[in-house]
């Protein structure tokens, strides 16, 4: 059985139990948000102390090798800095929602990542995929008095369902061709000849249409603006960052185990196309930073599925430290407005107007976050395209690269926007923003460790990439 393989999920499953029993006993909601920051740390410091060990367990079922320990701790730094950012947002409504239910789900869909990440059979993916998802559809109706959450969440999980069901109809034809439900056997079978059977080519797309659901890939991300502009904005925090992260971990795993012999990077190919292109336009039509933030996550995925279809331990460490910058700069930015969202839940360019002047250090930090996403140095979003890019032309995609730079260009204009209006534009006063001990102030732990990620593996981003390439190199 070998528990070892799975103890940073049984540390995450006992945070769970303690964080309901705590806040029975105390009858109190108001330290659940740092102990359950606690249980993360937890479970990471487990993570790093089995760093270079693989453990294997449950026979074979689950591999915790250094591709899986990588992946696992990008999942925790972004549920860390939600955590933080859903334990800041104690003014309004917040009071209501973020209690020991959340937390608690929150680990139970941290719970679900890590079983992407290391499972090494498809029957555990599938149940990753669902421990992981269910709790988001009960976050994102979260504020259940609300008419947008409830909305959110129920389109998040009819969308959330369709994927289940391609995914398990995909397991299925996959077994059909291969007769196997292990990465290994799957691979194995594909090598010998079972590329050349029609189940095994439709079963392997199945899986990953699944798998782009949870990415919100492009034809597969219709479900995404309205869920994060109807959910409360740490749970958006969350989910914006650390699912893809994992999806994209366990897209890795199995492109380059099981169907490593399919001709997939056609797929990934035309989905990053796509995305940028959709991710790109649509987020220039946007006001409201929830849903422009949105389109930007979808034309980041693209920027993301570029590393994805070069091939290579260098590829796919790049894709690796792509995504850990990717999750401080995209949580740090919902933090920022989750911080000034108004008490009607304001979140347009309006409430951000005049920012510089009324709190310039939360819009210096929204700021670099802003910097970041746009690609400009010396952040790490600027790093993490450069070594996707470089990647990606090495293996030959000199088109796809010059189209996703042409993007990135066209990404300036709405990203500098907000900035724009932050510095440049006169305040709305007739829009307030939450202050003392419970407003902003509660935000400064978040912003500085995300401000700090962003800008050190901006800085200093050859040890980072080495660990990534070095822990992807596990697959290859």
């Amino acid at each position: 059985m070998n528990l070892f393989s799975i103890a940073p999920e049984i540390i995450l499953t006992a945070g769970v139990l303690f964080l309901m029993a705590w806040e029975i006993a105390t009858g109190g909601r108001k330290n659940l948000g740092y102990l359950a920051a606690l249980v993360i740390v937890a479970a990471g410091v487990m993570v790093i102390t089995q760093y270079d060990r693989v453990e294997v367990g449950f026979s074979g079922m689950v591999l915790a090798d250094r591709f899986g320990h990588f992946f696992r701790l990008i999942i925790y730094l972004a549920g860390l800095l939600a955590t933080l950012t859903a334990a800041s947002a104690w003014h309004g409504e917040a009071r209501g929602v973020f209690g020991a239910e959340f937390f608690s789900l929150l680990l139970v869909s941290i719970i679900g990542m890590d079983l992407l990440v290391i499972g090494a059979n498809l029957i555990v993916v599938f149940l990753g995929l669902e421990i992981l998802s269910l709790p988001l559809y009960a976050m994102a109706a979260g504020r259940t008095q609300s008419d947008e959450a409830v909305e959110a969440g129920a389109k998040y999980f009819l969308t959330g369902a369709f994927a289940s069901g391609f995914l398990l109809f995909g397991i299925a034809l996959v077994y059909g061709a291969t007769g196997s439900f292990t990465f290994e056997g799957i691979g194995n079978a594909v090598s010998q000849g079972a590329q050349l059977d029609p189940l095994m080519w439709v079963g392997g797309v199945l899986l990953l249409i699944g798998f782009l659901f949870k990415i919100a890939a492009v034809p597969f991300h219709a479900w995404a603006p309205d869920v994060y502009t109807g959910a409360p904005t740490p749970t958006v925090a969350f989910f914006a960052a650390a699912p893809k992260a994992a999806a994209v971990g366990l897209l890795l795993r199995l492109s380059l185990t099981a169907l490593v012999d399919l001709p997939m990077e056609t797929v990934f190919w035309a989905v990053a196309w796509l995305s940028m292109l959709v991710g790109n336009l649509w987020a220039l039509r946007q006001r409201d930073l929830k849903r422009l933030l949105a389109y930007s996550g979808i034309a980041h995925i693209g920027y993301i599925l570029v590393g994805v279809c070069a091939k290579g331990s260098a590829a796919a460490g790049a894709v690796g430290f792509y995504l850990m910058g990717y999750a401080a700069m995209t949580v740090g930015a919902f933090a920022v407005v989750c911080a000034i969202e108004s008490k009607d839940r304001s979140t347009t360019l309006d409430t951000v107007a005049g920012l510089g002047r009324r709190r310039p250090a939360i819009a210096a930090a929204l700021t670099l976050f802003m910097f970041a996403l746009t690609g400009i140095p010396p952040t790490v979003g600027f790093a993490g395209k450069f070594v996707v890019f470089s990647e990606a032309l090495k293996s030959g995609h000199l088109g796809l690269v010059i189209w996703a730079v042409m993007f990135s260009a066209v990404s300036v204009y709405y990203y500098l926007r907000v900035v724009v209006a932050m510095w440049m534009w006169p305040a709305d006063d007739s829009i307030s923003i939450p202050a003392g001990k419970r407003g902003i102030r509660g935000y400064a732990l978040v912003l500085i460790l995300a401000s700090a990620i962003t800008l050190i593996l901006g800085v200093y981003p050859q040890p980072f990439l080495k660990i990534a390439a070095e822990s992807l190199f596990w697959l290859l």
